[in-house]
């Protein structure tokens, strides 16, 4: 059972924008994943509203990048 996740975009590996300490739990499968992943500009990227950027460009904010999925 695969639950847990990361998202990639190319070489990027990408981190959400978050303040939770909990795992983010989001409702992404392999046939849903390219209508639920909206891209914005540049490499930012947004899953039910939350903000996934590159891991590399993130400096100060709190961020996760494992995220809970169904199994």
């Amino acid at each position: 059972m695969r639950d847990t996740a990361a998202l990639l975009y190319g070489p990027y590996v990408l981190a959400a924008l978050t303040e939770e300490k909990d795992f983010l739990h989001l409702p992404l499968t392999e046939e849903t994943l390219d209508a639920q992943v909206e891209k914005k500009d540049g490499l930012h990227f947004s899953v039910d509203g939350i903000s996934f950027v590159p891991l590399c460009s993130i400096d100060k904010e709190k961020y996760q990048v494992y995220v809970k999925v169904p199994g």
